[in-house]
């Protein structure tokens, strides 16, 4: 009985270990600590769209080639709620400096965005280097869903890492 107490203690121990060293705690969630603050909308261009979206162009981008929905691009960016918490991003420890690839037109359940059409319609036009701020109502976001934010109006601070045309 004593050996079982052990060895269920040294298993917890472990599992925690190699959680915490992937960035991930079981107890806290990921670790978000490398997170860059959100990008200063301050006189910034907004652009608000017909159908509830906001955007702020943070930085243009350079290069020949936008985005357009059939490409797929590497991106940095972070997700939070209009409180300020953060949802989500490349920039978490686990990741950090890895940036995330996603197929512009992607709908469906086979990625983290698949659902949120303000996100993939905020990609539209940016450049390699380009920065945005998106503002994404729930309607264009996970409303709908069976998502934790469902309900809730999306932040997304995005970068362009690279197109792929």
């Amino acid at each position: 009985m004593k050996i079982r107490s052990i060895l269920a203690t040294l298993t917890i121990l472990v599992i925690t270990i190699a959680l915490s060293s992937c960035g991930k705690s079981p107890i806290t969630g990921p670790d978000y600590s490398m997170v860059p603050a959100p990008y200063d909308t301050t006189g910034k261009p907004k652009t608000v769209q017909k159908d509830g979206l906001i955007y702020y162009q943070i930085q243009d981008g350079y290069g020949p080639f936008t985005v357009h929905p059939q490409d797929q691009i590497k991106i940095q960016y972070t997700g939070r709620t209009t409180d300020g918490k953060i949802f989500d991003s490349t920039y978490k420890k686990s990741t950090y400096g890895t940036p995330f690839i996603i197929n512009v037109a992607a709908t469906g359940s086979n990625g983290s965005f698949s659902y949120v059409r303000g996100f993939r319609e905020g990609l539209i036009g940016m450049k390699k280097g380009g920065e945005r701020t998106l503002v994404v109502p729930p309607s264009l976001g996970y409303g709908g869903t069976t998502n934790h934010l469902a309900k809730d109006t999306l932040i997304f601070d995005i970068k362009i890492v690279d197109i792929n045309k």
